[in-house]
């Protein structure tokens, strides 16, 4: 299976490509800005790489030059997509920098896919050293219609922020909690994999879910709740490891990624959370909220899974069986019939 990284600064724009290309059965890492992807290139090394022209930090043609010239991502092809009215420029500034091809916005997924795999079973292009950087001129061209677009995009969005009152929120983050949200979680969960494969090491997924959540909205309010959540979500922000990804996954449940941690130490860890956790005390409009309860479910790479769905899956299993067995308690997922255990880990 292909690794695809996306390199787009607009979220929505990102989002929608990398959701064509996992259905096109492609693994796919995101970046939000050239120096990031240039940071998960050189780490991953993926098959391709997929950018808009402009980014911030570095730009796509920047990316495609550097890519030329290391030798350690020969074989990572690169694939560039620029908004109709730029067209021509793009193409020439992809002519020089040894791109595979070229889409224009919106893109759409018949395009899409048709490049990315026409891309992948031909040589990548050879950079023209001489024509790059064929215009500075044009390049900046580029950069000025880009600034504008987003100034007009950010007019938008602030005019109906202030029509609907709403305070801004960081699309990474979890409004209540702080910690990260689901499609960051997910997103790290699949980055982490291709590390953990790369690095030939272990990756724990722990699902945790507070028991009986319900009683504490009905019984008190859903502000008491959310008082909760909020310091739950602080304790548990503080007290992983420094490696270690933890978001809010669905209402009252959380997801927390350990790169490296073995299925008996990502188990002890999720033990150590669950009494921990149990002793906070919340106050809330001069009542003290006592924390209920927490089940987990664990499930570790390569054990239990290859991919972040197959994991996602065990750990989800993992949790529903706590859940049935009395709660407040932690279950370990159960390994594949015919386990797919890579030759490092059976050598283990």
């Amino acid at each position: 299976m292909s690794t695809i990284l996306v390199a787009a600064d607009h979220a929505a724009h990102r989002e929608h490509m990398a959701a064509l290309l996992g259905e096109a059965g492609y693994r796919v890492v995101q970046a939000g800005r050239g120096d990031e992807a240039w940071v998960l290139l050189k780490d991953i090394q993926p098959d391709l790489l997929l950018t808009d022209v402009v980014l911030p930090g570095i730009d796509g043609f920047e990316l495609a030059w550097r890519i030329a010239a290391e030798p350690a991502l020969a074989h990572t092809r690169v694939v560039v997509s620029s908004t109709g009215f730029l067209e021509a420029e793009a193409r020439q500034l992809a002519e020089a920098c040894g791109v595979s091809d070229f889409i224009g916005k919106p893109v759409q997924r018949e395009p899409l896919v048709d490049a990315v795999r026409d891309a992948l079973a031909h040589p990548r292009p050879a950079a023209d050293w001489d024509r790059y950087p064929p215009s500075n001129e044009v390049r900046e061209q580029m950069r000025q219609a880009n600034r504008k677009l987003h100034a007009r995009v950010k007019e938008l969005e602030d005019a109906l922020r202030q029509a609907r009152q709403l305070p801004y929120e960081d699309p990474l983050r979890d409004a209540l909690t702080g910690l990260y949200n689901r499609g960051f979680g997910i997103d790290a969960l699949r980055r982490e994999l291709l590390r953990a494969r790369r690095g030939e090491h272990s990756l724990a997924v722990l699902v945790g879910d507070i028991d009986h959540f319900a009683q504490v909205n009905e019984g008190l309010s859903r502000a008491a709740g959310d008082a909760l959540l909020r310091s739950l979500g602080s304790c548990l922000g503080h007290t992983v490891r420094g490696e270690d990804v933890v978001c809010r996954y669905d209402g009252e449940q959380f997801m927390l990624l350990m790169p490296g941690a073995c299925l008996e130490a990502a188990t002890e860890r999720a033990e150590t959370l669950s009494l921990g956790l149990q002793q906070l005390r919340v106050l809330h409009e001069g009542q003290c909220i006592a924390c209920p309860s927490l089940s987990f479910g664990v499930a570790v790479y390569p054990e239990h899974g290859d991919s972040a769905e197959e994991l996602l899956q065990a750990a989800d299993a993992a949790l529903h069986l706590a859940k049935v067995k009395g709660r407040n308690r932690v279950e370990t997922a159960s390994p594949p019939a015919s386990p797919r255990l890579p030759e490092w880990r059976n050598a283990c």
